[in-house]
């Protein structure tokens, strides 16, 4: 009888949690996804040993020499944020550290110089 009243609790209170609104923010949805990439470790720290120096550094550094006269800043701000995604995993943080940290980084990487083109052109 316990478990028929159990089950009959259960359903009635699933039923009441659905009339919530269920919808989720972006930045929760976001961490949700951050977070759900912790199986894949080894991956993320892959694409930040591969991909930002030789597909996002490269380019990003040529356009901002192309921008503006003084880039060594830039070069050294860029070399910071590779090195500060490799210790990131280095250190064994957890993936809602890692995976902010990486598309920040590139993020940085790709608008600084493109905003400094930009503004160079006007």
């Amino acid at each position: 009888m316990s478990a028929i009243q159990l089950g009959k609790n259960y359903t009635e209170k699933r039923n009441t949690d659905t009339s919530k609104s269920t919808r989720k923010g972006l930045l929760s949805r976001y961490m949700d996804f951050a977070i759900a990439q912790e199986k894949e470790k080894i991956y993320w720290y892959m694409k930040a040993i591969i991909i930002i120096p030789c597909v996002i550094m490269v380019p990003t550094i040529f356009l901002m020499r192309a921008a503006t006269e003084d880039y060594v800043t830039f070069v050294g701000l860029a070399m910071a944020l590779f090195f500060l995604n490799v210790m990131v995993h280095i250190a064994g943080a957890k993936s809602k550290i890692f995976v902010p940290v990486y598309h920040l980084s590139i993020a940085l990487m790709i608008l600084i110089p493109s905003i400094s083109y930009l503004i160079t052109q006007l």
